[in-house]
């Protein structure tokens, strides 16, 4: 199970409660997780620079080798929603009032950057 506390996402044994591993993803408001390929999104406020940032994070064996590994920047807007399409690995997030796609490397696809919900 994952849990996500201010900046911290940890993987947690549902069992036993016990912590396997974190990593750190400053600015996180929106999470999704794509289990047939191990990844979780991140998307949320980019900090000092402003604007939203959507993020592809790694959880490995320690936190040296956790932390977020691809990422790019997303329109100016509120973050509506977060999801995986399990088959396709793609990444559709609401921003405003667009959805956003991205493949599984976090790079737009090309035409078909903002769909007008």
């Amino acid at each position: 199970m994952l849990v996500a506390q201010g900046p911290t996402l940890s993987e947690v044994e549902t069992a036993t409660g016990a912590v396997r591993r974190t990593a750190t993803v400053e600015g996180t408001s929106r999470l999704a997780s794509d289990p047939a390929r191990g990844t979780v999104w991140s998307a949320g406020s980019s900090g000092s620079v402003g604007g939203n940032l959507l993020r592809r994070v790694e959880a490995g064996a320690d936190a040296a080798s956790s932390g977020v590994c691809a990422g790019t920047r997303l329109p100016d807007g509120t973050l509506g929603f977060l999801e995986v399409d399990p088959a396709t690995g793609e990444l559709w997030v609401g921003v405003g009032s667009s959805v956003v796609i991205h493949d599984a490397g976090a790079t737009p696809l090309a035409g078909s950057r903002e769909h007008r919900r």
